[in-house]
C-alpha cells in the first residue's frame, strides 16, 4: 500500500493545479480572490458529537478494502474542491458529483452545533476515513490552514470523540480528517497489532488519508495537528507528549505549544528533548508535512488527561485554542 515519492509528488502537483482552477472558477476578477460568500440555502443534516461518534466509529466487522490509484486520485480531487469551497464560504455541492462517483465517497451538509461543514464520508464501510471543511469565508490573512487529526481514533481511546469535539464544538481548525477503520484491522477481517499495519494510516502512503493529506497541504500553507493518546503509566510521568516526527529536534512551534499547555498547569513533555519516546518518527503525514515545509504538530494524550478533557468544557477550549497559536 505504499507509493513512491516521484509518483506521491506527481499527485500533489496534479491537486495544486486543480486548486487553481477552482480557485479560479471563484473568483471575480483574475486573482483577486472573491469577497462575497455564496451560501445556498440547502437544508444541512443537523447532528450532535453522538452522532457523529455514531456514524464513523461503530466498528463496523467489515474488511480492509485498499484503495485503487483512481479511487485515491479522485479522493484528492475531493479534498481541493470541497475546502475551497468550504473556505469561500460555499455549500454548492452539486459540483463534487463527478469526483465523488469516481472515490466511492458520498457528500453531505453537515450542522453540530454551532459548526457547519461539507463532510466526504465513505458509504461503503471501505476504512477509508471522514474529512470535514468549515463552511466559512476564510481571510487570506488568517495564517496557515488548520488541519486537525484524529487517525487512531479506535486505538487511543477517546481521541476520535475528543478531536470532533474540538472541531465541531469549539471552532478548532478549519478541516477535521479521522480513520473509520481500527490501525490493526487486516484484509481479511481479523484484527492483528503488528508494525506497519495495513490499516494503519499513519504508516501507509497508499491510504485514502494520506491521499487526502497530501492534498490539503498542496493547497496552500498549512498546519497539522495529530491527536493520538497513551495508556497512563507512573514511569512516564506525563500528562502529554509533543513531537514534530523529527528525531533531532521538537523545534518551535512544538516549543510555543508546549510553553502553552504548561502555563495551562498541565506536565508536558516534549520529543526529543525531554523524553526518548512517542515520538512519531515513523509518522507518514509528519514526513510528507516537512517536505512541503508545512507545520506538523504529533500530540499524544494521556488517558487520564482525556477523560479530564471529555469532562472538563473549560480544559477542552482552552486546549482547542491553544493548538494553533503557535505561529
Amino acid at each position: 500500500m505504499t507509493t513512491e515519492p516521484g509518483r506521491e509528488r506527481g499527485r500533489a502537483l496534479r491537486t495544486a493545479v486543480a486548486l487553481g482552477l477552482a480557485l479560479a472558477g471563484s473568483c471575480s476578477c483574475g486573482a483577486t480572490r472573491e469577497l462575497t460568500p455564496v451560501v445556498q440555502a440547502g437544508e444541512a443534516r443537523t447532528m450532535s458529537i453522538a452522532d457523529i461518534r455514531t456514524r464513523l466509529w461503530r466498528r463496523p466487522e467489515v474488511r480492509l478494502v485498499p484503495p485503487s490509484d483512481a479511487e485515491r486520485d479522485a479522493l484528492e480531487q475531493l479534498v481541493t474542491e470541497a475546502s475551497s469551497l468550504a473556505e469561500h464560504g460555499r455549500d454548492t455541492l452539486g459540483v463534487l458529483g463527478p469526483r465523488l462517483a469516481a472515490s466511492g465517497f458520498v457528500a453531505e451538509l453537515v450542522q453540530v452545533g454551532p459548526t457547519r461543514a461539507i463532510a466526504l464520508l465513505d458509504p461503503a464501510d471501505r476504512g477509508a476515513g471522514a474529512y470535514f471543511f468549515r463552511v466559512r469565508l476564510r481571510p487570506q490573512d488568517e495564517g496557515p490552514r488548520r488541519l486537525l487529526q484524529a487517525p487512531h481514533a479506535f486505538h487511543d481511546v477517546g481521541t476520535g470523540p475528543l478531536a470532533a469535539r474540538m472541531f465541531f464544538s469549539h471552532g478548532s481548525g478549519d478541516a477535521f480528517f479521522t480513520n473509520t477503520l481500527h490501525r490493526y484491522w487486516s484484509a481479511d477481517g481479523t484484527r492483528v497489532e503488528r508494525p506497519n499495519a495495513p490499516a494503519d494510516v499513519c504508516q501507509q502512503t497508499g491510504s485514502f488519508f494520506h491521499a487526502a493529506t497530501g492534498a490539503y497541504l498542496a493547497a496552500g500553507p498549512a498546519r497539522i495537528v495529530q491527536l493520538h493518546g497513551f495508556a497512563d503509566r507512573e514511569e512516564l510521568d506525563a500528562d502529554a507528549v509533543l513531537s514534530r516526527g523529527d528525531a533531532t529536534t521538537s523545534g518551535s512551534s512544538v516549543q510555543r505549544l508546549f510553553v502553552a499547555l504548561g502555563a495551562r498547569g498541565l506536565n508536558v513533555r516534549r520529543f526529543p528533548e525531554d523524553i526518548a519516546e512517542l515520538g512519531a518518527t515513523t509518522n507518514e503525514q509528519g514526513r510528507l508535512a516537512r517536505t512541503v515545509g508545512a507545520d506538523f504538530i504529533h500530540l499524544e494524550t494521556s488517558r487520564s488527561l482525556r477523560r479530564r478533557l471529555g469532562e472538563d468544557w473549560a480544559l477542552r477550549r482552552a486546549l482547542a485554542d491553544a493548538l494553533w497559536g503557535t505561529e
